[in-house]
């Protein structure tokens, strides 16, 4: 009889480790899918902010809605806005030399540019964010600048900023050129002169 008590005790004592095991590799897992869901919040959180940054500062927006042809609050480009899109696709579409001046408020606006470029992309490699949470409205910008790819790139290059290149590579647009007939890649005119920085 005592035999039969201690058998049952063995296998009640199994029985109850397995359970535990079972549901302690069942929390395990709950546990690391909850975290990778808190994870993944806040690496969209970390994106949303970076991109609100960027957005919010003055050289940056400046030069791109310029570009776009539009302003922040939806009104008429001012006339700094136009010359700024002046310079830009005159320097960076045909490589025309820009009087010292007009060339020093582009260049502060691109360096404020390539500046959350390069954060972006390092965000992303350091697993701070992803690409998604940043792609847009990001993207429809890079869009805007792929046909002045070369230029840009040497520009990027020139300063320093080599990660804000490898996030611009994330995008198709920017690998392929939006237009073969636009931009800096087919102007014949040297990377260092049209980096404006040689």
């Amino acid at each position: 009889m005592a035999d039969h008590f201690q058998i049952a005790s063995w296998q009640a004592a199994i029985v109850g480790t397995i359970v535990a095991a079972v549901l302690g590799v069942v929390n395990l897992a709950l546990g690391l899918l909850r975290q990778a869901r808190e994870d993944k919040r806040k690496r969209a959180e970390a994106g949303f902010k970076l991109t609100d940054k960027m957005f919010s500062d003055e050289g940056v927006t400046e030069l791109l809605f310029a570009l776009d042809e539009t302003s922040s609050s939806g009104k008429r480009p001012t006339q700094r806005a136009k010359q700024l899109a002046v310079d830009f696709h005159a320097h960076f579409g045909r490589g025309v030399e820009l009087p010292d001046d007009h060339a020093q408020a582009l260049w502060s606006c691109l360096d404020d540019l390539s500046f959350y470029l390069d954060r972006m992309e390092h965000a992303i490699e350091c697993g701070i964010t992803d690409f998604s949470s940043i792609e847009m409205p990001t993207g429809y910008y890079v869009h805007a600048l792929a046909p002045y790819k070369e230029g840009l790139l040497a520009y990027l290059s020139d300063i320093g900023y080599r990660r804000g290149s490898r996030f611009l590579d994330r995008f198709e647009s920017w690998r392929k050129g939006r237009d073969s007939k636009r931009g800096a890649a087919h102007t014949g005119v040297a990377p260092d002169v049209l980096s404006g920085r040689g």
